[in-house]
């Protein structure tokens, strides 16, 4: 460099030179000033190249635009290396000095690359402006970028300056409108590629913030008018994605998803779906937005969203996707008591996911809100016959218990009765089946009992009835046990001995306890002696050997005692008290144990008094029973007949039955009296005489069925009293038979008969006919 300014400053002192040599000396020695600039910043020796740039400055437009544009080069790194170290003011120095050297040259005499480094001086230049944050930088930046757009137009470069530049302005001066006119025309003229698609995603979802329709009018503009015409797909489903999550983002939701589906229609009608990666990130997004919803009890809106979710071109996402937001639109349905909604979103199910258990779960629900017991049915039964019983067995539980909730009783037996069938009676894990079989079992007996309005007809339970006994037999079979290895099902002896320690424990309370206190203590009693009873009967049923079985009968008639003193003393206490519906359920069977007991006991006097102290239940179940038992025993004819008698009386009274109704029962007391007893068995004959002639003359006639057996039974036991010599009983009733003949309605056939018959058997001694 010293033997280049030796040789400059020979040429500028030779006395030889011409005008063109001394211009030519001149381009020289600014090129080595230029030269210097750039080895003193080298050298890191700023102020020197400050120096030479200042004995150059005179000289620089003698240079040529080769000279000018290496020169402005080296003035564009200086530039861009204090930009690095966040020199500004310098850096705007040397950028600027770039910019007039390359500027001085004119347009037309750069080289291409000329005009490549005029735009990247212009680059730098614009980014230090920037950099400094100042107003009138900013404004200067903005003017540099308006004189190199009216030189080339809408170039990208450009572009991504304006847009730089309204961004730096701060949140009360920001224009979002130019901003959206400018990405506008970035989508119109750019050349699309990932890196550029992804550059625009990004400004738009800016924008979203400052000015969210502008935004969503922009991605919409660039989906339906670049990425559609240009078919990728994949670029397609990239800006699906995103428009999804700013129609997230929308506070007025209806206008959203309606905007939003009619994007997604036009794009379904172009390409079918989207890809698999696009629908599942797309879903993911509407999922978390509608979960918020949810949550917060914004059913409507979460329904548009599920709404949007199902559209056509997500449904390659999956059916695992797919029923998640159908059942989620069913349960918002649920939600806003929309029923017809509910059974719209499951009938657009595809079958698989109409069969799945959370599904016809949902339905269930429906069919509760509904009082669809039809519906509830089918429900229940699906879920009952899916082969993986531990997949569903939670969910019938579920059912249950919003059933319960419901205050639908058949629907919460329908499923503990699918409960029960889920078990399978070997597998261990059975602890709770026992709980469930008794729930429903008192269930039943609630049904059958106590009116429901939400019932039209009480149903037929007693097919119900009886499997439930015959599962619980057979879970018992099993010896199941719990998780403390304690049995589920044990004998009735320790039963009664539990309940016959809690009876002593009652007697332990002290004598100053609370009204209350004693009312619940004398209850409890109550109850216990209620068990005891119960399980005694069972056991002397049960029991071989006759001594024992008396006594446990025996044993039963105490406690009955024990709970029929207390019930009285309810009674007689009146009938508002709250516990007399259930001690009145009890003291009925109560009774018919109590009956039984005194049948095999022999205590013939005590049945008459249990028949008349049992008229406060007035239930005729509990005196068919009673009758039942009466006619299996081994009672006199005395016994039986007055007791039936008794019995027939309170039914009737009960029933207010007809003539019908009272002939089966004649004929039923007839036909146990007749082996025990031949006058009391006549008393009966003449009893169904007064029936039958009363019915005549009320339009009411005997049965025909009944009268013709009472009728043949008399005929026949006459001709027993015959052939035993006892001609005079022998008459009466071959006499009886006659008279009861009279009211059979075939034209006097049936007495004609008998009388040959009698004629011919020789059964004429005296008046028959």
């Amino acid at each position: 460099m010293t033997k280049a300014a030796d040789y400059i400053d020979r040429l500028k002192k030779s006395k030889h030179t011409t005008a063109e040599d001394m211009a030519q000396v001149q381009k020289i020695e600014a090129e080595y000033f230029a030269m210097r600039c750039a080895l003193s910043w080298k050298q890191g020796c700023l102020d020197v190249a400050e120096h030479m740039y200042a004995k150059a400055d005179d000289l620089l437009h003698l240079i040529d635009t080769s000279s000018a544009e290496q020169l402005a080069d080296t003035f564009q790194h200086i530039g861009s290396e204090l930009l690095s170290k966040e020199d500004h003011d310098m850096a705007l120095k040397w950028l600027r000095r770039a910019l007039d050297l390359v500027n001085s040259q004119g347009l037309e005499r750069l080289s291409t690359e000329g005009l490549e480094l005029r735009i990247s001086i212009y680059h730098e230049l614009i980014q230090t402006l920037l950099a400094t944050g100042s107003q009138e930088h900013l404004e200067e930046a903005d003017s540099l970028t308006s004189q190199v757009e009216s030189e080339i137009g809408d170039k990208s470069i450009v572009l991504h300056w304006k847009l730089e530049i309204i961004h730096r302005y701060p949140g009360e001066l920001f224009n979002s409108d130019a901003c959206a006119s400018i990405i506008r025309r970035m989508i119109r003229s750019f050349t699309l590629t990932d890196t550029g698609l992804g550059f625009l995603l990004h400004r738009i979802g800016e924008l979203r913030t400052r000015g969210p329709r502008l935004a969503m009018g922009l991605m919409e503009e660039l989906i339906t008018k670049k990425l559609l015409p240009h078919g990728n797909v994949d670029w397609i489903g990239k800006a699906v994605v995103r428009r999804v999550w700013m129609g997230t983002m929308e506070t007025d939701t209806l206008v959203g998803v309606r905007n939003l589906t009619r994007l997604l229609d036009q794009l379904a009608q172009e390409i079918g779906q989207c890809h698999v990666e696009a629908s599942a990130a797309a879903l993911s997004l509407i999922w978390k937005k509608l979960d918020t919803s949810y949550s917060n009890k914004w059913y409507k809106e979460c329904q548009l969203w599920c709404q949007a979710a199902l559209h056509p071109i997500f449904s390659n996402s999956g059916e695992t996707s797919q029923g998640k937001f159908s059942r989620r639109l069913m349960r918002c349905a649920i939600a806003c008591e929309d029923l017809d909604a509910a059974h719209a979103a499951f009938h657009t199910m595809s079958k698989s996911i109409q069969g799945e258990p959370l599904t016809r779960y949902l339905m269930f629900k429906v069919a509760l809100k509904s009082w669809n017991h039809q519906l509830g049915r089918q429900c229940i039964e699906y879920l009952g016959k899916i082969p993986d019983k531990s997949q569903c067995q939670d969910i019938i539980y579920a059912c249950a218990r919003d059933a319960q909730n419901a205050g639908d009783k058949l629907m919460t037996l329908e499923t503990l009765k699918a409960a029960v069938e889920g078990f399978d009676i070997a597998d261990s894990s059975t602890t709770n089946l026992p709980s469930i079989i008794r729930c429903a079992i008192r269930l039943i007996h609630m049904i059958e009992t106590l009116p429901d309005e939400n019932i039209d007809q009480v149903p037929d339970l007693e097919e119900e009835t009886c499997v439930l006994f015959e599962r619980a037999s057979e879970h018992a079979k099993v010896n199941p046990k719990d998780e403390n290895d304690t049995k589920l099902f044990t004998g009735l002896w320790h039963v009664i001995r539990i309940f016959r320690a809690c009876l002593v424990f009652a007697t332990c309370y002290p004598s100053d306890i609370s009204s209350d206190d004693e009312a619940d203590r004398r209850l409890m009693t109550a109850r216990c002696n209620f068990v005891i009873a119960a399980a005694l009967i069972s056991q002397a049923r049960a029991d071989d050997k006759i001594d024992e079985q008396l006594q446990r009968y025996l044993e039963a008639r105490h406690h009955i005692s024990e709970f029929d003193t207390f019930f009285s003393e309810q009674v007689n206490g009146g009938p508002e008290t709250e516990i007399c519906p259930d001690l009145l359920s009890k003291m009925t069977t109560l009774f018919v144990f109590d009956f039984e007991s005194a049948i095999h006991l022999k205590n013939w006097g005590d049945l008459n008094q249990i028949v008349r102290k049992a008229e406060i239940c007035k239930d005729e179940t509990m005196y068919k029973a009673m009758g039942d038992c009466l006619l299996r025993s081994e009672a006199p004819g005395n016994v039986v007949y007055g007791t039936m008698c008794l019995i027939i009386n309170q039914i009737h009274s009960l029933e207010r039955f007809d003539n019908k109704r009272l002939a089966k029962y004649i004929r039923c007391l007839f036909k146990a009296i007749l082996p025990l007893d031949d006058l009391l068995a006549l008393q009966v004959v003449e009893q169904a005489v007064t029936i039958a002639r009363e019915g005549g003359q009320m339009q009411s006639p005997f049965p025909a069925d009944d009268l013709d057996y009472i009728i043949a039974a008399t005929f026949n036991h006459s001709i027993d009293m015959s052939g035993r010599d006892d001609q005079k009983l022998c008459h009466k009733w071959v006499l009886k038979a006659l008279e009861l003949a009279e009211y059979v309605n075939d034209g006097g056939d049936m007495k004609r008969t008998l009388c040959e018959r009698a004629v011919e058997m020789g059964l004429n001694q005296g008046p028959i006919t």
